[in-house]
């Protein structure tokens, strides 16, 4: 069965139309301008590399901060990297703390070795344990415990609206040193809904998230998904996979789980946690959530009435095509293209078929994809944009 991991890292060997490259082609005149607008390109303490790559599907870019390269995987991190490095701004304006904000960064500069190490492999830095403590869900569990910090660290993350689990190495330290150093509730609280996850304006503000990862640990709020899960029929295989999977944050699995009531009547939507389940990094796990959320937007236009996961997620309405979704920013012609094409028609025989791709489709994968009786719809994103950022509109502009 073709999973994710297959998919997007493109490892399934097949044999398929002599159009599929070996190495993935960033498509000519996509630069980060040309995708990210102006006002977001460059902030207080961060600028884009105005160039990109392509891997596995998705846009690589480089975040030039003060303190180091921090690299984004995708548009979907792109976005929640950016909104982050705004909750940094925050912090630092605010300045009865940016004495310890500035602590939090000082030791970095002064340690160049270490601040690569943590900008290049910001989990397993923060984080790191013995190999051999990750094979047990219990302790995968009190890892994220230990990702998510104390009450006070979960705090300040939430006035921050930020996600306490966040894996961007500058973030987690400053949370680590401000919560220790400074009293978090002269702390302003950010005005809205906290993290930059896909799909968030599906969901109305909902305090609820915020206080239960403020006032819970992770491992508290999984205990409680757990049996919300068990009682919905969830194998338990399944459920520990999801729960233990530490691609998601806390925050994450409970939008993801909100997305799913969402979805509530419709017949196999549980099956997303297993699609879930199989998420092996942030990157993947955002996917995850972005699909989930075009699901929830399709059928509040029109019900839908069965979900299937078979490595891709397969939905049906009462009437029309079936439809696959896949959360890539370019899909390139690679061979990867051509076992997701094996894979949608095994298992939508002799029925009409669209494939809806959040971002792009080069022009040769859109014609191999035709020829095998796929209808393409893509660039089914909003505008980029982050949460909170706004363009700053010049008062003489205003005025007109």
């Amino acid at each position: 069965m073709l999973n994710r991991r297959t998919f997007l890292m493109g490892s399934l060997l097949v044999s398929v139309e002599k159009f599929c490259q070996s190495q993935q082609i960033t498509p000519q005149n996509v630069t980060t301008s040309s995708i990210v607008p102006p006002y977001l390109m460059k902030g207080q303490n961060y600028e884009i590399a105005p160039r990109i790559s392509l891997n596995a599907h998705h846009y690589q870019f480089q975040i030039i901060t003060t303190w180091g390269v921090l690299p984004a995987d995708g548009l979907n991190q792109l976005r929640v990297r950016l909104y982050e490095m705004d909750c940094v701004r925050m912090a630092m304006e605010e300045r009865w703390q940016l004495q310890s904000v500035q602590g939090a960064f000082d030791s970095l500069e002064k340690t160049p070795v270490g601040a690569l190490m943590i900008i290049r492999d910001p989990i397993g830095t923060i984080i790191r344990t013995p190999l051999g403590l990750k094979k047990l869900v219990e302790q995968r569990f009190n890892e994220a415990d230990r990702r998510a910090g104390g009450s006070t660290r979960r705090e300040l993350a939430a006035k921050l609206g930020c996600d306490p689990e966040t894996t961007n190495p500058l973030l987690s330290r400053m949370l680590d040193e401000i919560s220790t150093r400074s009293r978090v509730g002269k702390i302003a609280a950010r005005i809205g809904m906290s993290v930059a996850v896909p799909g968030l304006g599906l969901l109305a503000l909902n305090t609820d998230i915020k206080k239960n990862v403020t006032a819970y640990l992770p491992s508290e709020i999984n205990d409680s998904l757990n049996k919300q899960l068990q009682q919905a029929g969830v194998a338990r295989g399944i459920r520990e996979q999801f729960l233990s999977n530490l691609s998601f944050t806390t925050t994450e699995k409970l939008y993801f789980i909100e997305y799913l009531k969402m979805l509530d009547g419709v017949s196999g939507r549980f099956s997303l946690i297993e699609s879930a389940a199989s998420a092996i990094n942030d990157t993947q796990a955002l996917a995850v959530l972005e699909e989930t959320a075009h699901l929830v937007s399709l059928h509040r236009k029109e019900p839908l009435t069965e979900i299937r996961f078979v490595g891709l997620t397969i939905f049906k309405r009462k009437q029309g095509p079936q439809i696959v979704v896949a959360s890539v920013d370019y899909l390139s012609p690679t061979a990867d293209v051509g076992s997701m094409a094996r894979v949608i028609k095994q298992n939508t025989t002799n029925q009409a078929v669209e494939l809806h791709i959040m971002g792009h489709c080069s022009p040769e994968a859109k014609e191999f994809l035709t020829k095998s009786n796929i209808t393409v719809k893509d660039n089914l994103r909003d505008p980029f944009s982050v949460p909170g950022i706004k363009e700053k509109i010049p008062e003489t502009n205003k005025a007109e």
